[in-house]
């Protein structure tokens, strides 16, 4: 029951509340793969903290904070667009244990691989749409390089979670697929951004 989570949101100056995310044990290599990049940082234990990004599939929002914002609203709700805005607007994000799911993968690698692309797309055209000129030109070149870092975070987390750490052999091939299309994705955000007028949040 989550209405104590959402009465604390409610109740609190808190923009949004997370919770943690299992996996299903029976899961194939390549839904292994979704966990670990979608979750694995939201991967029991965890403690009740505030935190930078929570998982959206298990959490409460304060609603005014998310239509405050109608200008990422435009392109429907990607969390690390959001959540950047409202830590920018001085809200904050919780992480708590109280919220409790387990992933249960439905997504084709195909569709993870378009979904992947296209959630990174809307992330670099929003972050670059922020930057200057010679700043968006940057991180265009530089964004070859976001699949390896993205990996190197993944491993690093999940390799800090005994229970998790004998499903990553088979699951990295799947894992490497999906980093790189969403660093793809991101790249061609920040090229479709240059298109863009400049936007200073308010």
């Amino acid at each position: 029951d989550g209405s104590p989570c959402l009465r604390r949101v409610v109740s609190s100056p808190l923009a949004g509340l997370g919770g943690t995310v299992e996996n299903d044990r029976h899961a194939s290599p390549a839904a292994w793969a979704i966990f670990f990049l979608r979750y694995i940082a939201y991967a029991p234990p965890q403690q009740t903290r505030r935190v930078r990004e929570i998982a959206a599939d298990n959490a409460i929002y304060c609603r005014a904070d998310l239509i405050a914002h109608p200008d990422l609203l435009e392109r429907g709700f990607w969390e690390p667009s959001f959540h950047a805005r409202l830590h920018q607007s001085g809200r904050d994000l919780c992480l708590t244990t109280a919220l409790r799911v387990v992933h249960h993968n439905r997504y084709t690698v195909r569709h993870f691989l378009r979904q992947r692309f296209h959630h990174g797309t809307q992330f670099g055209l929003t972050r670059g749409s922020s930057f200057d000129p010679l700043r968006r030109i940057a991180y265009i070149l530089l964004s070859p390089l976001l699949p390896g870092l993205f990996m190197i975070k993944i491993l690093q987390r999940t390799l800090r979670h005994a229970q998790y750490r004998h499903h990553l052999p088979a699951a990295f091939p799947w894992l490497l697929l999906y980093v790189i299309a969403w660093g793809a994705g991101e790249g061609w955000g920040y090229l479709q951004s240059l298109h863009r007028t400049r936007r200073v949040p308010t």
